[in-house]
């Protein structure tokens, strides 16, 4: 407030910003952050679930998930590769008379490259292992 010579309030000073902006773009944000959620929680159903073994990797070849069907069909507990990379992993679920330097250099370098280019060779392709 403003004061008069008679110290009463002779004007006020309002300030006014429009926030109609910031306020769109936060109810944007909650709802992508909400759908996002959604998608996780349809997702993690889906990988807990499936019959299928699913692992996953980061852009690196580490493994950051493995779900129940991939330890039933691999023996191999998620405690055991998490964060492992994956080509390791791979190898040691070869079979024994696979399991030789040059097998383990191509199987890393197929995997290498495939986390690189986004392409696989075995993509589309369906494989029977027994373990």
């Amino acid at each position: 407030p403003v004061f008069d010579a008679q110290e009463e309030v002779s004007a006020v000073a309002v300030y006014a910003r429009d926030i109609t902006e910031r306020k769109q773009a936060e109810s944007q944000r909650d709802a992508t952050l909400q759908a996002l959620r959604e998608s996780e929680e349809r997702f993690r159903g889906i990988f807990e679930q499936s019959q299928d073994g699913i692992a996953l990797t980061d852009e690196g070849g580490l493994v950051i998930e493995w779900n129940q069907a991939m330890e039933e069909i691999t023996g191999l507990k998620a405690e055991e590769v998490l964060g492992k990379p994956v080509w390791d992993v791979q190898f040691q679920v070869s079979l024994e008379e696979q399991k030789t330097q040059a097998w383990y250099q191509q199987l890393k370098g197929m995997i290498l490259q495939a986390l690189e280019s986004g392409q696989a060779p075995w993509l589309g392709q369906l494989s029977e292992y027994e373990y």
